[in-house]
């Protein structure tokens, strides 16, 4: 089961770091580009947090 408040904390997460490199006021693509890093970031970072979930935090 994998949970989708991971993901949406993570993105929020990397959202706000990467937006935090661009001093003054990004353009239009620098904004995309910000939000398609860190959807990337957040996809990677919560698939690699529900498999450790998974492993060592199994149900018995």
């Amino acid at each position: 089961m994998m949970r989708k408040l991971d993901y949406i904390i993570f993105f929020v997460l990397f959202l706000v770091l990467n937006a935090i490199n661009f001093l003054g006021i990004p353009s239009l693509k620098e904004i995309m580009a910000i939000i398609v890093v860190a959807l990337i970031e957040a996809a990677i970072a919560g698939t690699i947090t529900n498999l450790f979930t998974r492993i060592f935090f199994k149900k018995s």
